[in-house]
Order: C-alpha cells, then structure tokens, then sequence
C-alpha cells in the first residue's frame, strides 16, 4: 500500500513542475551554498576501503567533463571491477580518458590513479562497470584493494526506516551521508526503471557511490536526489544482475 502512495505522490509532483525535472543526476560542479550545507561524518572503515572516485577528463588537457564515484564491487587474482552510476560515465569516449582515482584505498596523503579503457555501461539501468587488470592498478595499490561487503540475508531482510548511508567523493574528500531507507522497489519516471528510495542528501561528485546498511553492506548505487532530501538508487539484486552481463 505504501509503495502506491509514494508512486501517486511523485507522479502528481512530476504533472505539478511540468517539465522541471523531480530527480536530478548530480553534475560535478558543486553550487557553494551545497558545499556548506553539511560537514564531512567519519566513513565506515569496510565502505573506506572500497570507495573511488572516477573522472573523465578531455584528451590532450586537465579539463573534467565528468566525474562521480564508484565502489569496487569484485577483485579476482588479477582483475578489479569497479561499478558506478551510468550517467558518470556520460561523456567518455574516444576524446575523454577515464580515470580512477584510489584516494581511500591507498591513504598515504597521495592519489593513486589508474586510467582504464575497459568500461561498459547498461542499458537496461544507470549502471556501468568498469574492469582493471593488475598490470594496470600501481602494485603498492593492489595489495591494499578490498571488494564491497554484501550479505544477502541482511539485504533481503531490509524494512522502511531503516538507517543507511550513502559515501561517495565531494571534491577530492570522501564523505558520508546518513539518512533512512524509505522504499525498497519504486518505479522512477525520470530514471524509467524500478529503484530504492532514502530521505538522505546526496552531493555534487557522490553519483555512482554506494548505499549501504546500518552494518555497511552494500545494498545499491546512488544515482540522483530531488529537493525534497530524497535520494535514488539502484538496488543490490540488479547490480548483481547487470554484472552478470558485464
């Protein structure tokens, strides 16, 4: 009953703004008033871990034509696969180089960057994977990479209400956002595809970066808010899904 109710309240706010967009991709340039507007929380120690942040930058120059966050979702003996929100991934191509960034991995008061040309993003969601070898991460690195904790007990047994917090990159620094789990299956017009619903912020820079639990298990991939504190994301069993088809 619930879920109908939240569904007849955003379809009636989509009709209200007309062609204002109710939930909006976070774009990398950051209004200062949004930069103020929340200081920085402790990040749990397992998201740390596999928290990065990812830039496309233009050919030739240092010019960013997106950037956003992503979680290392797997790590074999010699393979990483880092998932993001797909619109992060918007402007790659040909002319734009992509870059993570492994700031939490290797905290040593430097960046550590790896480009990667091996991305892929979905089209059945906003969702896109991105796959490095070993060769291709610094070794210091590599020894230092964690995969995101998932549990799916914990993950089929979530309710409305429930604590969560969404980590992802706001101008080169992780933070942390907590809020509330307030639906778990949602259909979002602006996104066109089913997806979770937490009253929590969600920042300029922090698309793509990971949802989790009270426990920091994964349980989705941020990908936009509204004005109302709302933020979007795309649940765990259709990351999952998608991987499969990376």
């Amino acid at each position: 009953m619930k879920r109908g109710i939240v569904a007849g309240i955003l379809a009636l706010a989509l009709l209200l703004v007309g062609a204002t967009v109710l939930w909006k991709r976070q774009e990398p340039e950051a209004q200062e008033t949004e930069v103020q507007k929340a200081e920085a929380q402790e990040p749990d120690e397992r998201a740390m871990q596999a928290d990065v942040a990812i830039r496309v930058v233009q050919s030739g120059s240092d010019a960013l034509a997106a950037c956003g966050s992503g979680v290392i979702f797997e790590v074999s003996e010699n393979m990483l696969w880092i998932v993001t929100a797909g619109h992060v991934l918007g402007q790659a191509d040909a002319e734009n180089h992509v870059y993570v960034d492994f700031s939490s991995v290797w905290d040593a008061g430097e960046t550590m960057t790896a480009q990667c040309t091996n991305y892929d993003v979905s089209t059945e969601a906003d969702l896109a994977f991105l796959c490095l070898g070993r060769e291709e991460i610094p070794e210091e690195v590599w020894y230092e990479l964690r995969a995101v904790e998932k549990d799916k007990e914990s993950y089929d047994a979530l309710q409305a209400s429930d604590q969560v917090h969404v980590s992802g990159y706001r101008e080169g620094s992780l933070f942390v956002c907590e809020g509330t789990l307030e639906e778990f299956w949602i259909y979002v017009e602006d996104f066109e595809q089913y997806m979770m619903l937490a009253k929590c912020e969600l920042y300029p820079g922090m698309s793509g970066g990971g949802l989790y639990d009270e426990a920091g298990h994964l349980i989705g991939i941020a990908c936009g808010n509204n004005e109302q504190g709302e933020v979007v994301a795309v649940p765990l069993h259709v990351v999952e899904a998608r991987f499969e088809d990376f």
